[in-house]
């Protein structure tokens, strides 16, 4: 497992059709294609759009499933009326657990990416932090774009 620190130090990209982990020396993103990333307790966060909404996902390899916080659920209009009920197990690098609501069949954008058709359970995640946290993207959507992180900005684009 790479920490934050030392993924900061470097040019990281993951290439799923690759199937490669590349790090190289910084040179930076462009404003213009990529996306400031935020580092916040530990964690990489990203900017993500849904329905409008600005919204803080955690970027988590470790994560099966990309999810909604219950902060994240409340930020999106109509809130929790759209929760349906749904049974899914969600597995994190700090362990598992069951998600019992989601919402279905939104659209996802972060980056030069668009994720039609998605659908986000409702994942508990422990609150309290100074930065909010409305969600995960987990491998179910990072496995789909090639991701670069350097000198705290991210590109993520469709692989091909």
């Amino acid at each position: 497992m790479l920490g934050l620190d030392l993924m900061s130090l470097f040019r990281m990209t993951l290439d799923p059709v690759r199937r490669n982990v590349v790090l190289e020396h910084p040179r930076g993103l462009p404003e213009t294609d990529s996306v400031q990333c935020v580092r916040a307790e530990g964690r990489c966060l990203l900017p993500v759009a849904i329905e409008g909404c600005s919204l803080w996902f955690v970027l988590d390899t470790g994560a099966s499933h990309s999810s909604l916080t219950q902060e994240g659920l409340l930020a999106l209009p109509g809130g929790s009326a759209r929760a349906v009920p749904g049974f899914r197990r969600v597995r994190t690098a700090g362990g598992g657990t069951f998600s019992v609501r989601e919402i279905k069949n939104l659209v996802l954008r972060t980056s030069k990416v668009r994720f039609p058709g998605v659908d986000l359970p409702i994942v508990p995640r422990r609150g309290g932090g100074l930065f909010p946290v409305h969600g995960v993207l987990g491998v179910d959507l990072l496995e789909q774009c090639r991701v670069t992180l350097d000198q705290g900005r991210a590109r993520l684009e469709h692989a091909s």
